[in-house]
């Protein structure tokens, strides 16, 4: 009879501890919005920063089978208008064969953040650096130099601490950035990737798998992925980071970015949401609900600074149509006004 009731009150303390992994029941409701493609040249378009001011920093490239291997920072207006590329101050210390620029990303004081790699006959010598849209300076971010293939970079409110994170999609994990140097986050998870700061510098979000099927490896970077959160305190708190996870939605292929609103009340991401279809979704943080605002292969959402529209990377109109034999990126705006200007109210 001992056993029988210890047995039940394992099972019992299992099941408690499983079901708070696990997210509520999701709610998704289809609210397609307008979106208007930018007119801006063509080229390749990777990724997107939205600065104060009305411009949109691009990691871009307007001849990729014409150049050297590299990539450049590119600013231009949300229009399309005024594109230029970016002086940015090459790595004086080093003889740098080529010097990468990419991953933009908008710091919380309206600077711009990027990663800087300086390749050399020795090696790779990577850095942070941070751009004054009114004085066009740069400076770095921190003093010390960061590991090849971080690509995704965010940073607490105060821009005390930062975490970055490689993309492989396979053996991911997030890196701790402090005003000294770099530690690895523990948070007891097979891979993590695609880090987002809250503005309000409580929490962190994040994608990442518990478990993943067999070795890592290649057939890794086709599963899908879940959306977690952490309190960006978890470093010091009992137990770790590991203990402190929140699941908020499971099963999503191929994200590519996850954002915070500037009020904090929404989060916005990328993927194939529960086989639904490739889309751009906002989740109501306060509420759960889910919001589909466009439908297809749109990537990399981005905030505008007031939080009233997006900018995202999808095909470009003229190939939807079939009018050109290949697929290069081009920019949207998505207005999302009134979603997010829906009353919000805080989940029961």
């Amino acid at each position: 009879m001992r056993k029988f009731a210890y047995r039940l009150a394992s099972l019992i303390v299992m099941s408690y501890a499983l079901s708070a992994c696990q997210p509520e029941p999701l709610e998704v409701v289809v609210r397609l919005v307008p979106m208007q493609q930018i007119s801006s040249p063509p080229g390749d378009y990777i990724d997107v920063a939205w600065l104060v001011d009305d411009q949109l920093v691009v990691t871009y490239d307007p001849a990729p089978r014409a150049r050297n291997p590299g990539s450049d920072l590119w600013i231009m207006r949300a229009d399309g208008s005024d594109l230029r590329r970016m002086a940015l101050p090459q790595d004086d210390r080093y003889a740098c064969l080529v010097t990468f620029f990419h991953s933009p990303v908008r710091l919380p004081d309206g600077r711009l953040a990027f990663e800087r790699e300086c390749s050399t006959k020795q090696g790779a010598h990577v850095n942070i650096v941070a751009w004054n849209p009114q004085t066009e300076t740069s400076e770095l971010l921190y003093e010390y130099e960061l590991p090849r293939g971080a690509v995704s970079f965010t940073f607490a409110p105060d821009m005390s601490r930062g975490i970055m994170a490689p993309n492989t999609g396979i053996a991911d994990e997030l890196y701790l950035l402090d005003t000294e140097t770099y530690s690895t986050l523990d948070l007891g998870l097979a891979r993590a990737n695609k880090p987002a700061w809250s503005p309000d510098g409580q929490s962190i979000v994040f994608f990442g798998n518990r478990q993943m099927p067999g070795q890592p490896g290649p057939h890794w970077a086709n599963q899908p992925r879940d959306l977690w959160l952490v309190p960006a305190n978890c470093v010091t708190s009992q137990g770790g980071c590991a203990s402190d996870l929140r699941l908020l939605i499971s099963n999503i292929r191929a994200p590519s970015a996850g954002k915070w609103s500037p009020d904090g009340h929404w989060l916005v991401f990328d993927g194939d949401l529960h086989d639904h279809g490739l889309g751009i979704w906002l989740m109501n943080v306060d509420t759960g609900v889910v919001f589909q605002v466009a439908a297809g292969d749109y990537r990399w959402p981005e905030w505008s600074p007031d939080g009233q529209h997006l900018v995202v990377l999808g095909p470009p109109e003229a190939l939807r149509k079939g009018e050109v034999p290949h697929y290069r990126p081009a920019l949207y705006i998505v207005d999302v006004s009134e979603v997010v200007s829906e009353s919000v109210t805080s989940a029961p």
